[in-house]
């Protein structure tokens, strides 16, 4: 019994399809509500005035540094409302 190309290529993607979800089988998928809590805390801090975004790793110092090189006239509560209470804290 010979099996054809096609027949040979449908075979092996449905075994590695199995195999695939047989591995997959004891993770668990980030629900809607957690990929936007995930996405959230990827963009922590939001600068007022030119609405770039920062990660939530980034240091006081760095936004800091943003206000005074991009907004030098600016106030820097005006760029993040939440920067004076990490600087003093």
């Amino acid at each position: 019994m010979s099996m054809s190309k096609l027949q040979q290529k449908l075979y092996k993607k449905e075994k590695e399809a199995k195999e695939k979800a047989r591995a997959n089988a004891g993770k668990q998928l980030q629900t809607p509500e957690g990929k936007a809590k995930a996405a959230k805390d990827q963009q922590a801090y939001k600068c007022g005035i030119c609405m770039q975004t920062f990660m939530c790793t980034t240091k006081p110092a760095q936004l800091q540094q943003h206000c005074e090189n991009k907004h030098p006239k600016a106030d820097i509560a005006k760029c993040f409302p939440e920067l004076p209470g990490l600087l003093a804290g």
